[in-house]
């Protein structure tokens, strides 16, 4: 299964992690019944602005003049620079008679290969390695610059000039050693951790030891492996292997002083990466709509000053509701690098050094297994996880939208009316998902053209950010969010160069239209309809109580029985639990 809206039941749970809080809460209950810590009764949280969404991603853009580092070399040095491969991955710095490269790319080492006339008189420099062709007696000036290098290349006056710039996959050589180096580091830091004598201590202890003695963070249980990409004879989903870093060493070194967690959450932050896990992030950008919401899933037990402290260290503290419980996991800040060091999977596009989007996805990945067991699934399971919320499936709805338009009509208010309660909805495609981290995936030709000419993705899960209705001119609206967070958007009607914004000033400044490339875009109710073949809603009653009592089946009986007595009319949700299999051997 690939990244797109799996609609099986039987879904997402692992082990309780040792949660040391909550047991002792547990411990606490007289009467075994415990008050959930995520919803806060009578409490107002907002929405995010949509004026607001993305503002930090064109101002992150303008800022960020390289991609990694940029040059050592500098104007401060007299040294000046051109783009010589197209988009500045790989940058020509000259000063008087010197000259040297930058490679600006995370995935390509630069091959630099140029021959100068017999009578050149020139000096090469640093790794260039010089020679003459045989065939002219021209000298040769070879080197190669790997990502984020700054290399000198030669010194003099060329009398004629031949060559080319080659930008080349990354050498398997140069990939092991950076491997190496990763795993050497983790090896270290490990071993100063269990230095501090955590046998038989829960994820949480280890993590106050650390902070306690100002030891980095390595999570014992799910450490930075291969193990906990995929594991051997459990996980189906294969995962490549590949080395594990923290943001102090992935990120260029002029952001690694802004390191946060949260700095603003929005749900143009997240950026998929190469794991199909769009059913989890499609709820993530969901919950991000109440950036409060997101604030309460990394709430510390003790206070603001021992999480900040824990940060610093690399250690993180997450609460999801599984098994109808909830859960804290703890997880590190190691995450899976691509080949030139910066991360494979999940993280905030507009601002690399904060980390709320990673943090999730890791600890998500952790209390199911590992990131293979986190591929492919139903946002709404997702949602649920997330927020501690009852949710409910389109499928009869959807049937009867499809089949009339007294259902169409129908559906279309149900989901409007959620919309504006502040509810959280999700739509999936049909098909199976063919992005590239998902190769072995395969669909009808006609359909696979279909959707890529619309700029939809196949199995695929979308999050409805939102949900207008404009009877006067028979027009309904879903604005709607591609987790991928790029340019991958929809193309027809009412899409970011459609004409009919134009045509309809009133309905653009209702929905506070603006074109960007950020993967989110409005479309018709009846494209919906025809595009998308289901969805669903997570009841996200924000100023609710919420209460759980454990219980269990044995013969088909239940050991609990509850007697509910009200004194009033109110509204209620009673939900049923149980463990479900993700991640299960």
């Amino acid at each position: 299964m690939g990244c797109g809206a799996s609609k099986a039941s039987n879904n997402d749970v692992a082990d309780d992690n040792n949660n040391k809080q909550q047991q002792e809460e547990q411990a606490q209950q007289k009467d075994e019944a415990a008050a959930a810590p995520a919803p806060a009764g009578g409490r107002k949280v907002q929405r995010t602005a949509r004026k607001d969404i993305g503002a930090r991603r064109a101002k992150a853009a303008d800022e960020r003049q390289y991609k990694l580092d940029g040059p050592t070399l500098t104007s401060d040095d007299g040294w000046q620079q051109e783009a010589v491969i197209e988009g500045g991955l790989l940058l020509k710095l000259t000063n008087d008679d010197a000259q040297a490269f930058y490679n600006d790319s995370a995935d390509f080492e630069m091959h630099i290969d140029f021959a100068f006339g017999p009578d050149s008189d020139i000096t090469t420099l640093g790794d260039t390695e010089r020679g003459t062709d045989a065939a002219d007696n021209w000298i040769t000036a070879k080197l190669v610059v790997y990502p984020n290098e700054t290399k000198e290349f030669i010194r003099g006056a060329p009398n004629g000039m031949r060559g080319k710039y080659n930008p080349e996959a990354l050498s398997a050589e140069y990939l092991a050693k950076m491997k190496e180096a990763a795993a050497a580091k983790i090896a270290e830091e490990q071993a100063a951790v269990a230095a501090l004598g955590i046998e038989g201590k829960s994820d949480a202890e280890v993590l106050e030891l650390c902070a306690a003695k100002g030891v980095r963070f390595v999570d014992p249980s799910f450490p930075p492996c291969r193990a906990s990409l995929q594991r051997e004879g459990i996980d189906q989903e294969p995962i490549a292997d590949s080395a594990w870093r923290r943001p102090t060493e992935f990120l260029p070194e002029k952001e690694r002083n802004t390191i946060t967690l949260i700095n603003g959450a929005e749900p143009d932050d997240i950026d998929q990466g190469a794991i199909g896990d769009c059913w989890f992030l499609c709820s993530v950008a969901s919950l991000a709509e109440f950036p409060e919401k997101v604030h309460d899933v990394f709430t510390h037990p003790v206070s603001e000053a021992a999480k900040k402290k824990e940060n610093d260290l690399g250690g993180y503290r997450v609460t999801f509701m599984k098994h109808g419980w909830w859960r804290m996991v703890v997880v590190d800040d190691y995450f899976p690098v691509a080949a030139a060091g910066l991360p494979r999977f999940s993280k905030n596009v507009q601002d690399r050094s904060e980390l709320w989007v990673a943090i999730l996805e890791k600890a998500y990945a952790k209390i199911h297994g590992s990131y293979s067991a986190i591929v492919g699934g139903d946002p709404l399971f997702a949602m649920q996880d997330l927020s501690g919320y009852p949710i409910t499936r389109f499928d009869t709805e959807w049937k009867e939208a499809l089949e009339s338009r007294e259902g169409s009509n129908k559906l279309f208010a149900q989901m409007e009316r959620y919309d504006k309660a502040g509810y959280m909805l999700s739509l999936s495609t049909p098909g199976e998902d063919t992005a590239s981290y998902n190769a072995s995936a395969s669909n009808e030709a006609g359909m696979e053209d279909r959707y890529k000419k619309a700029g939809l993705a196949l199995g695929h899960a979308y999050s409805v950010l939102t949900v207008k209705s404009f009877p006067d001119k028979d027009v309904n609206l879903v604005r709607i969010r591609n987790p991928w967070g790029n340019a991958t958007e929809w193309t027809g009607a009412w899409s970011d160069d459609d004409a009919k914004w134009k045509e309809h000033g009133d309905i653009a400044k209702a929905c506070e239209f603006e074109a960007a490339s950020d993967g989110t875009f409005w479309m018709e109710w009846a494209d919906v309809k025809d595009f998308f073949d289901g969805g669903g809603c997570c009841f996200t009653c924000f100023d609710w109580h919420d209460y759980r009592i454990k219980s269990a089946l044995s013969g088909g009986k239940s050991s609990l029985v509850l007697e509910i007595t009200v004194e009033k009319d109110l509204e209620a949700f009673i939900i049923v639990s149980q463990e479900d299999m993700r991640g299960r051997p």
